[in-house]
Order: structure tokens, then C-alpha cells, then sequence
């Protein structure tokens, strides 16, 4: 993964066609429903051409009503031969299993807070997930582009903790956020890794994992990671599920193209078809802080944080 960023860094490459990309999914959704009809699943209702595909009844696999998102198994395939697809689907399908029966040992235990404590942690989605957890989730929105989600960290993986047990737990939401992010956190330790110089000389850094789902909530505490720090702060990303991005910023004249560079490489792991995307919005950091950097496309300008403005104009 690091040497697929690193060459995204240094030489942004072109992709895929829209034409190839819509025969790939075509040929995985093919693949998939084939694969499916070897589950007792029961009755769904197909929603592929969004993502994900609802359950009519119960089975050993979900629940009844229950909205199963294909994105991510699509992106486990992308690339590879029909043989290996067909293995990740089948174990896409027994973890949903496995997690189903955890689930349920963990439902009957909900109630009981000290022994759910420990469970609870924080994964960063994408602003664009948003209705699919806030209804019954427990959700909350730091950064732009971005929500925080209190989830169960399970063995077999994750899911989100219903709004209603705040009332059962006799917890507010701000304490089981500030619960869930001590959780969180004290589990992560990668630092920022300089990942390469550019020629015009931006000096890129990553926090990356391919296997840690919670790597990206390190935005909550970056100084835990040791991000660069500029003269001038540091440009941060977070485009997809696997990495921040961090951009030190030295040169006050190098600053407005450095930040193109930044929205380019940005843009391109916001895209990438192996990651799950999370927001292509540029921050500023400076100290402990983290500010938006707005866009103004229409004049092809940012609109620099204050701090950073005053900065600039010295």
C-alpha cells in the first residue's frame, strides 16, 4: 500500500476509464449475485447500482430490514482473478455470520454498561454516510466532510451502538464520546512516516495502516502521531479509510502551491477504487488545532483559516 501511495505522491497517475470501470462493476455484480444464491439469505431487495442490497427476512447471516453495503467486498476484488473474488465473497459472507452471533451474545449484555465499556470505540465515515447512522446511531461531526461514530469494536468487526442505550446506560453522549475516544486512541501508536520529496520540493508524510480500522481516528489527537510540524503549520488529509496526509508548510511564498499539490494528491486517494473514501477536504494544523481550508472553485482560490491568513499577510 505505501509504495502505491508513494508513487501517488510523486507522480499522480491517470485512472481508469469511466467505460472500464462500469464493465468491472458489472462483472463483479454478475459474479456477486451468483455467489449469493450459495446462502440461505432469504428474499433481498437489490439496490447495486447504490451499493448495497436490503434483506426481506431474517437469515444466519443478517437481520430482517437490514441494509448490506457490497462497496467494500467490490474493492477487496477490484483486480483480482474470479477464483480469489469468489474466496473473498464467501468470507464476506461468514464474517457477516460470525459477527451476527457475536452480536447477539453482545445483545444480551447490552445493558449492562461496565461489561459494554470496553467495546466502545470511535470510527471516522464519510459526511456522506451520515443518514445511514444518525437516525438510531450515535454520531457526531468535528470535522468537515467527516462524522464520528461510536461503535463496537467485535473480533469480527464493527458496528454501530444504538442511540437508545444512552437512556439504559444512564450516559450522556458527551461521555461515552469522551469513553469511546480514550478506547480508541490508547490502541493506536503509528507515527508519520516522511513517504517522499516532490521536485518542486513539498515533502509529503503519511499515517497509514491497510489493516487498522480505527487508524484514521488519530485526527482526534494528531499529536499522538507525531505529525510535521512547519513554519507555517502543516496542510492534513484524510481521503480515505487507510491514511492521513500531512504536508509541513516552510515557505510562506510556496504556500498557495504546495496547497494545489496537496488538493491533487488529496483527490486522487479520495478516488482510489482499493480505499474507502472519507473526505477530500484540505485542513491547516497548527499546534493542537485543525482548521478547515475552504474552496472557492469558481475562482480557482482557498480560503485560508485566519490564523493562516494573518500569516501569510505579515
Amino acid at each position: 500500500m505505501k509504495s502505491i501511495l508513494l508513487f501517488a505522491l510523486l507522480a499522480i497517475a491517470n485512472l481508469v476509464s469511466a467505460q472500464a470501470d462500469t464493465a468491472g462493476v458489472n462483472k463483479f455484480i454478475t459474479m456477486f449475485k451468483s455467489q449469493l444464491s450459495n446462502f440461505q439469505v432469504g428474499k433481498i431487495e437489490e439496490h447495486y447500482d447504490e451499493g448495497y442490497f436490503k434483506t426481506l427476512s431474517e437469515s444466519d447471516y443478517f437481520d430482517k430490514d437490514f441494509e448490506v453495503g457490497i462497496t467494500s467486498i467490490y474493492q477487496k476484488c477490484a483486480g483480482k482473478d474470479e477464483t480469489i473474488s469468489k474466496q473473498e465473497i464467501n468470507s464476506f459472507f461468514e464474517q457477516h455470520k460470525s459477527l451476527k452471533i457475536q452480536r447477539k451474545e453482545i445483545d444480551s449484555k447490552m445493558t449492562d454498561f461496565n461489561f459494554m465499556k470496553s467495546y466502545l470505540k470511535i470510527r471516522l465515515y464519510s459526511d456522506q454516510l451520515k443518514p445511514q447512522y444518525e437516525n438510531h446511531g450515535i454520531v457526531k461531526s468535528s470535522y468537515n466532510g467527516c462524522i464520528e461514530v461510536i461503535v463496537l469494536d467485535l473480533p469480527s468487526g464493527t458496528g454501530s451502538v444504538e442511540r437508545k442505550y444512552l437512556d439504559t446506560w444512564k450516559k450522556t453522549e458527551a461521555e461515552i464520546f469522551l469513553l469511546a475516544k480514550e478506547n480508541t486512541l490508547v490502541h493506536l501508536d503509528q507515527k508519520f512516516e516522511k513517504a517522499g520529496t516532490a521536485k518542486t520540493g513539498e515533502e509529503f508524510y503519511l499515517l497509514s495502516s491497510d489493516t487498522d480500522l480505527f487508524l484514521t481516528s488519530l485526527i482526534l489527537d494528531l499529536k499522538k502521531a507525531n505529525p510535521p510540524a512547519g513554519k507555517f503549520g502543516t496542510l492534513i488529509s484524510i481521503p480515505n479509510n487507510t491514511v492521513i496526509v500531512a504536508l509541513p508548510l516552510n515557505d510562506k511564498e510556496k504556500i498557495q502551491q504546495f496547497g494545489l499539490s496537496f488538493m491533487g494528491l488529496t483527490d486522487f486517494m479520495y478516488e482510489s477504487k482499493e480505499t474507502k473514501p472519507i473526505s477530500n477536504n484540505l485542513f491547516w494544523l497548527t499546534g493542537n488545532e485543525v482548521f478547515i481550508i475552504d474552496k472557492d472553485l469558481k475562482n480557482k482560490m482557498f480560503i485560508y483559516p485566519e490564523k493562516l491568513k494573518a500569516l501569510i499577510d505579515k
